[in-house]
């Protein structure tokens, strides 16, 4: 019997193994047929996964990697790829590559990645004649989010042939880790799958971007606009066009500008050019350093008709001519985009305020992208600086497909010097926005002082046409600097403008910009930079040409200009040569401009990023350049950064005898950007910390915010860096920041870094009589307790320039939003930070559908006081009981909001009524378009 059980139990076993063995070898047999064939969808679910995804150490700065997959942390199903990098002893990337997804219509991919160190990402494509296209971009948060790319719009490409031409199907793919915070750590990858035409023409929808009332009644248009979402195609309808006549269009793209030509189609009376917008690689290209990339946003341009080479028959349905001399021109009735917006974006708001006859007037433009019908409530809440609801309104709104409309509103908004509006548009599927608009009141115009300049901005009148007519526009400019206390104005002094062939010069923009700034009370700066295209860049004689063109420019302004900087972030992307050429450059030029004009002050480095061993070798030229220039952006704007590597800067260009040179930040800045943590109020904090930091603990003399204008592209960041907004030059908030810090700390001596409590930041600095302290949670909102040994009490003040008490529960407390600076006024050597009774923790960021924890540390004495809490419409909030010092509340966020920043307040209740300490939430959608 026992004999009988264990063969029972033996033929059992071995069925069991060839029962595994036959699922095994049928996976591994579906598997492989899966990567010859091409997969739609990979799982990483096949035991064999891991023979086809394998590190690439063949390119040049490859890291230390490690690539697995693992059982753990998947989005769906059992298993993800792994991909760990370490950047601890350099390098530049870590390479995964893998098979390519197939798809007979293939048009891109989407994958599920987790980045929690948040290090930069990129795809890599390699089409099928071994051309290699890469698209970079970042997560938002460490959590999983989708990224989806439709192939066509790239930021890299090389080998291959001499084109632009991403050609089909793919051969390979790769997933690249670059260098960032986070010097060891790992991705996870998880469901990749293809994206053909059919999935996109499901979720694309017809806008029309420029109505016959825009284009008027010619046959072109000139202008610049945005086209939404990701563009796909353009449809132009035309009238009287002639048979052989061509459709003519130009699409911007940063600074580059593509054109194309394409027939027009007749059927009827209707005459249609369609265009496709899918690649822009076989256009015609043109612009500054332009290598022919496209990135999002395109812009619309130009679009006219263009005579063909006969003239002689017209479109179907206009009467035949002989010679079209004589016939009506035609004309451009509209132009239509087809385009394949953000999920969370498919209806686009934008947002706008003026004041008109005393009253704020509040605007919001809506274009619907969904292809169907929606309905729903479009409401406004407008709010003071410290998030206080001063207005509110609502209405019922519909939208046709492709359609637009434009509400406004009037409420009675109050007469803060800033007033900032959210419009929101909720359906019953999901909520649209926030959209954000500021109105900002005049504030007195901050004296001139009379020492050397310290406070800059790219002023730009160069870009602006010379000539009368447009005199008043560079006047205007010129006057708002001015009142913001500006003391010098940079210029980018083009080689190419000023010196288009060789020894003929024409001065007349940079002349009308200098003398205007010199007009104003404003010193100009000069930065001296391209090549001319007459040249030989990256050269000895091109170096020449360059050295001789800086001896006519300094000749010409000498007198009037006295600051010269030579060239514009050579360690980055505006010097594609040899790096170490660059300090050639600097010796030369500086030789020039000083014996043309001794009292010229040379600025050289320009660096972005701000790399001290760049710097050095810059420095070890010995060439007697009297100040360096750094531009800090990004990262390096984090103020917990900004100030150490400010003065790694100004060790590493010392003279060589270890004699430190003036360090200037001639260029930083922060952009606004729809649907992201960088919002108007974000920009205005932004600029006060970077000001405060580089002229305090960072010792940088001069500082310059990059530009005062923003331009008509609301997604392009270099457009949305300005002070002033397009096109009616009204202030933003960044721009009474600046005024405020002008006007508080203006020529104050840099004392002190005082001591504080971890987290909050405070910079002294001293006028002869009183002191001002610059205080800044730097991470996490707070309450900080102020003391003070005088009998009168210190003065506070925001960025806005309005008074805030400091009161509230003993001992006197001043709220910290996080990241923005306050300014107290207290007599020489008196005020300090004694603790952060009240300190909040919460993830900057989140997704959407999520719950979010944030932490509250009371102190001792606040334990058992009272706590509310204000979110948002819809949302729910739930404060647990109260144990002592730590509070917790969850609040959950809606699936439907859509990305943007949404404020939650927190009233802390108390003796004098409750302090509102309020912590800005950017939310996220899951997906992010590439």
């Amino acid at each position: 019997m026992a004999t009988r059980s264990r063969r029972v139990g033996s033929l059992r076993l071995l069925a069991g193994i060839a029962l595994c063995l036959t699922v095994s070898a049928l996976a591994a047999f579906l598997f492989v047929r899966s990567q010859a064939s091409g997969f739609r969808h990979e799982g990483f679910e096949g035991i064999l996964a891991p023979r086809y995804w394998k590190l690439d150490a063949s390119s040049v700065g490859t890291s230390p990697g490690t690539i697995g997959v693992v059982a753990r942390s998947a989005h769906s199903g059992r298993h993800a790829l792994r991909i760990g990098y370490d950047f601890s002893r350099g390098g530049q990337h870590v390479v995964v590559t893998g098979p390519p997804p197939k798809l007979p219509d293939l048009r891109g991919m989407r994958f599920w990645v987790r980045n929690p160190g948040g290090n930069p990402l990129a795809i890599r494509v390699r089409d099928a004649v071994g051309h290699v296209f890469q698209r970079d971009f970042r997560t938002r948060t460490d959590r999983w989010e989708q990224a989806e790319m439709l192939f066509g719009l790239w930021d890299e490409r090389w080998d291959g042939p001499p084109d632009r031409v991403f050609r089909y199907p793919p051969r390979r793919i790769a997933l690249v880790v670059g260098p960032g915070q986070a010097p060891t750590g790992e991705i996870v990858v998880d469901d990749l799958e293809a994206v053909g035409v059919a999935d996109v023409g499901r979720r694309a929808a017809w806008y029309t971007a420029l109505g016959e009332s825009d284009a008027g009644s010619s046959g072109l248009f000139r202008g610049d606009i945005e086209l939404k979402g990701r563009p796909l195609r353009l449809r132009v309808r035309l009238r009287g066009a002639a048979a052989s006549d061509r459709c003519f269009i130009r699409i911007g793209s940063g600074w580059t500008e593509f054109t194309k030509s394409v027939p027009i189609r007749a059927s009827g009376v209707r005459q249609t050019a369609l265009v496709s917008l899918e690649d822009l690689g076989d256009w015609r290209y043109e612009g500054f350093l332009a290598d022919g990339l496209a990135a999002l946003p395109l812009r619309l341009k130009e679009a006219r008709v263009e005579a063909g080479g006969s003239r002689g028959a017209r479109a179907s349905g206009a009467s035949d001519q002989s010679d079209g001399s004589d016939r009506a021109a035609p004309i451009l009735l509209s132009v239509e985009a087809l385009t394949l917006p953000a999920p969370s974006n498919e209806i686009d708001l934008e947002a706008s305020g003026r004041v008109s006859a005393g009253m704020d007037t509040w605007t919001c433009a809506m274009t619907n992208l969904t292809g169907g019908t929606v309905s729903g409530a479009l409401s406004l809440t407008v709010r003071d600086w410290a998030g206080n609801r001063i207005a509110s309104a609502s209405r019922s709104v519909s939208l046709t497909a492709g359609a637009s409309r434009t509400e406004r509103f009037s409420p009675q908004s109050g007469t803060q010097p800033c007033r900032i509006a959210e419009f929101v548009l909720r359906t019953a599927r999901r909520e649209y926005g926030p959209a954000e608009a500021a109105i900002v009141s005049p504030a007195q115009p901050v004296p001139q002082c009379a020492r050397t300049p310290r406070w800059g901005v790219g002023a730009g009148l160069a870009f602006i046409q010379p000539g009368p007519k447009h005199d008043a526009q560079r006047e205007r400019i010129a006057g708002i600097a001015k009142r913001a206390g500006i003391r010098f104005g940079i210029e980018l002094m083009f080689w190419e403008w000023a010196e288009p062939e060789r020894g003929i010069y024409r001065w007349e923009r940079f002349d009308a910009a200098v003398n205007t700034l010199l007009k104003h009370g404003i010193a100009p700066y000069g930065i001296i930079g391209y090549w001319s295209r007459w040249t030989k860049p990256y050269t000895r004689e091109g170096i020449r040409d360059y050295a001789g063109y800086c001896r006519a420019l300094v000749k010409h302004f000498r007198g009037r200009v006295r600051h010269w900087e030579l060239w514009n972030e050579p360690n980055g992307g505006f010097w594609t040569g040899p790096k170490d050429f660059y300090p050639v450059l600097v010796a030369e030029a500086t030789r020039a401009i000083k014996e043309t004009d001794p009292g010229a002050m040379v600025i050289a480095g320009s660096a972005a990023p701000m790399d001290p061993k760049f710097l050095r070798a810059v420095a070890a030229t010995g060439a007697p350049f009297d100040a360096v220039s750094v531009h800090p952006y990004g990262l390096e704007l984090d103020q917990r950064l900004l100030a150490a590597r400010l003065q790694h800067a100004t060790q590493a260009s010392a003279h060589p005898d270890g004699h430190p040179r003036s360090l200037w930040v001639t260029e930083t800045g922060s952009a606004v950007l729809p649907g992201t943590a960088r919002t108007l109020s974000e920009q205005a904090a932004s600029l006060a910390r970077t000001y405060i930091t580089a002229i305090g603990p960072g010792r940088a003399d001069h500082v310059a915010w990059v530009r005062m204008t923003t331009g008509p592209s609301r997604s392009d960041s270099d457009e949305q860096l300005g002070l002033l907004s397009h096109p009616d030059l009204s202030s933003r908030p960044a721009y009474r920041a600046l005024q405020t810090i002008g006007r508080v700390i203006g020529d104050a001596r840099f004392v002190s870094s005082d001591p504080a409590p971890a987290g909050i930041g405070v910079q002294r600095f001293r006028h002869p009589n009183h002191d001002v302290l610059a205080i800044c949670s730097m991470s996490d909102p707070a309450v900080v307790a102020v003391a003070w040994r005088q009998s009168a009490a210190p003065g506070a003040m925001d960025l806005m320039g309005r008074r805030i008490p400091i009161v509230g529960i003993k001992p006197e407390m001043l709220v910290l939003p996080r990241g923005e600076p306050i300014l107290v006024s207290a007599a020489p050597g008196d005020a300090w930070i004694a603790s952060a009774p009240v300190r909040l923790h919460a993830s900057e960021a989140c997704l959407s559908g999520e719950t979010v924890e944030v932490r509250l540390e009371l102190a001792r004495a606040l334990a058992n006081v009272p706590i509310t809490v204000e979110a948002p419409d819809g949302w729910r909030a739930r404060l647990d009981r109260p144990s002592g010092r730590l509070r917790v509340c969850r609040i959950g966020v809606p699936a439907a909001v859509g990305p943007g920043v949404r404020l939650i307040r927190f009233l802390i209740g108390g003796h004098d009524g409750p302090i509102a300490v309020p912590l800005r939430l950017t939310v996220y959608s899951p997906v992010i378009p590439l």
